[in-house]
């Protein structure tokens, strides 16, 4: 882990602009979304990977709307129900590989910015301690999702979502629910893997909304503070004493 998110702070050293670009060096994050993976390619700043955690806020809210509709669906259709319920679960792992991922670079980055307070002035062991503990949370989150995956649809997620990307899952889930057993058992599993999911949803919306309220207040006061410093600074040099200093013919003005 601490050696992907040292090659994933390289690549956002890269696009600041602070070291040259080595075409052989890359982001991996193997269940991230892609269009994750190039924002912190590019990010430069706190207020953009602030802007990019309040993004995420708002897929995960969408996911969390529609994960409520799916009890009365799973009971009014369930080969709909199911499909839907597979397509949010194949959302909520990349959405949770997403959120994973930009925390542990902002806390590589940003220790002192960070949402964790014992991160505040901490080394790279308290770090990565800290990262440890949060990839552990969602490794466990994953081992659940995949347990619920193969209690709803008797596939592990991978093949969820092989079926999903070739069009095979309708055709899977209708002959799944072809007997009352399989039917009761898909939507009692169903049903349970949804609460899950819903659960874990608005646990991931609250930490994700925290962190980009916290950032923007930051982001605001830091604003404030570089007027402040750019005032003092105009101030300084339209003093009467830089003015009237001394005369040097090499010197350049600071006005």
């Amino acid at each position: 882990m601490k050696k992907t998110l040292t090659v994933i702070v390289l690549g956002l050293a890269l696009a600041a602009g602070l070291i040259r670009p080595n075409p052989a060096q890359a982001i991996f994050c193997s269940n991230c979304s892609q269009e994750v993976m190039e924002i912190l390619r590019h990010v430069e700043t706190i207020a953009q990977f602030a802007e990019e955690i309040a993004k995420l806020e708002q897929q995960v809210s969408m996911m969390e709307q529609n994960l409520r509709q799916l009890p009365n669906m799973l009971k009014s259709n369930p080969v709909e129900g199911l499909n839907k319920l597979a397509a949010l679960t194949n959302q909520a792992a990349t959405l949770r590989a997403d959120q994973n991922t930009m925390i542990q670079v902002f806390n590589e980055l940003y220790p002192d910015q960070s949402q964790f307070a014992q991160l505040a002035g901490a080394g790279d062991a308290e770090i990565e301690a800290a990262n440890a503990a949060y990839q552990k949370n969602y490794d466990d989150w994953s081992a659940k999702l995949d347990t619920g995956i193969m209690a709803t649809f008797q596939v592990t997620g991978r093949q969820l979502q092989e079926m999903s990307d070739s069009g095979q899952l309708e055709g899977y889930i209708s002959n799944l629910l072809q007997t009352p057993n399989g039917q009761e058992q898909a939507l009692e599993a169903g049903n349970q893997l949804a609460a899950m999911q819903l659960q874990d949803s608005m646990k991931t919306r609250e930490l994700i909304a925290t962190m980009a309220q916290g950032q923007a207040l930051k982001d605001a006061k830091a604003e404030k503070r570089d007027e402040m410093s750019q005032e003092m600074w105009k101030a300084a040099t339209k003093s009467d004493k830089l003015k009237n200093g001394p005369k040097n013919s090499g010197a350049v003005p600071l006005y």
